[in-house]
């Protein structure tokens, strides 16, 4: 999706796709952005996504082949659950 475009435009698309996520009330379980160059900078048009009720159900997320590098690692900083003790509770982030 973003072989062809300027880094600086990466997070912006990021923002506006996952926006109709979030608009839309979905509750997503898994979430595969596998082979997207989108690289270090598409962490950045993720932050707000990820932190929003539509990833509150979230239990996977697929980020292979996506020219993060170690800037991929930042993904999993993003995420700040308060969970209830007593639900349990199983994520996997897969980087590569």
């Amino acid at each position: 999706m973003f072989t062809t475009r300027l880094k600086t435009e990466v997070p912006p698309s990021l923002i506006k796709l996952t926006q109709g996520l979030i608009t839309n009330g979905c509750h997503i379980v898994e979430l595969n952005l596998s082979d997207n160059a989108f690289g270090p900078i598409g962490v950045e048009g993720l932050k707000t996504f990820l932190s929003s009720s539509a990833c509150f159900t979230l239990e996977e997320l697929r980020l292979n082949n996506c020219g993060m590098g170690i800037g991929g690692g930042k993904v999993s900083l993003l995420f700040k659950f308060d969970f209830d003790e007593t639900k349990s509770v199983r994520f996997c982030l897969v980087i590569s």
